[in-house]
């Protein structure tokens, strides 16, 4: 995104006013929930507008004086009270309240960036993904530390809680996305603790997967779009045998055939060669004759 940055009108897909405020190139970019807020960051700078006072812009961040530091991440709360996470490369997270621009609440994670965050459904609680790979879950009411999840190793690229709040897509710099689900186990003791494992992985990727987000009227369907420029639509299903399948819907500017994980059954007019393609490309020969 350049250095002219506008509203848009979604119905009539026309330009709205000027944003006031220049960026050299605008690195992260939310609105919130409830439509009066937008943040944009760009290097060491993150500014906030208030769309029913739009003349009025405030950087709400500025990092300039801080060597190295620079804006890595943004949220805002899905919850009517409106909450805006950002975080900085230093590994430092600010929590603010967008009517007064003031600090509420700040943690600092071990690694050096957070490159990713979420909030959970009920705004109460913020995921954010490191370049070391370690998942942080931060409880915003007792503003304790909560489950490291260090699953798998790789810069975390995008992440996003899904609206039921059970589970959590992860796209890593490794080209995989992995779908982790959340279960409620016992301690030992009668303490019931948070737990997260990972149902699926994605490995039909050929690049970065950049930017991933859960549908807001589709239950269990999600999007990605990354570094290879294709756009694809996900659905989560569980088989009778409770076996978690992610499995591809549709997409957009797939330039290379992935058939990973796929398995034809009952088709006609496959050659010799076709079905050794498809293997070769990650599908599964089925026993029946008719593949």
């Amino acid at each position: 995104m350049g250095c002219s940055d506008s509203l848009w009108n979604c119905q009539t897909s026309t330009a709205g006013p000027l944003l006031p405020g220049r960026f050299q190139t605008i690195t992260e970019l939310a609105s919130s929930q409830c439509g009066r807020w937008v943040v944009a960051a760009s290097d060491k700078v993150a500014r906030l507008w208030d769309l029913q006072d739009i003349q009025e812009e405030n950087i709400i961040l500025d990092l300039k004086g801080i060597e190295g530091a620079y804006v890595s991440s943004v949220a805002f709360s899905p919850t009517g009270i409106a909450q805006l996470a950002i975080a900085d490369s230093t590994g430092r997270v600010h929590i603010y309240d967008p009517s007064n621009r003031r600090v509420v609440k700040e943690t600092q994670v071990k690694e050096t960036r957070v490159g990713a965050m979420s909030y959970s459904p009920n705004g109460q609680q913020l995921v954010m993904g490191s370049d070391g790979g370690v998942v942080y879950f931060w409880d915003l009411v007792s503003e304790e530390p909560g489950v490291e999840m260090n699953e798998h190793q790789g810069k975390v690229r995008s992440l996003a809680y899904s609206p039921c709040g059970q589970w959590i897509i992860i796209a890593y710099q490794d080209k995989t996305v992995r779908l982790f689900q959340k279960q409620i186990v016992s301690d030992g003791e009668g303490v019931t603790v948070e737990s997260w494992n990972c149902a699926a992985v994605v490995n039909s990727f050929y690049n970065q997967v950049e930017n991933i987000s859960w549908s807001p009227t589709v239950p269990l369907e999600f999007v990605t779009s990354g570094y290879d420029r294709s756009v694809r639509v996900w659905r989560v299903s569980t088989t009778d045998n409770g076996v978690v399948f992610v499995g591809m819907l549709w997409g957009s500017n797939l330039g290379q055939l992935c058939a990973s994980d796929l398995a034809f059954k009952d088709a006609v007019g496959l050659d010799a060669i076709n079905r050794r393609l498809l293997i070769q490309r990650g599908a599964i020969e089925s026993p029946s004759p008719t593949v």
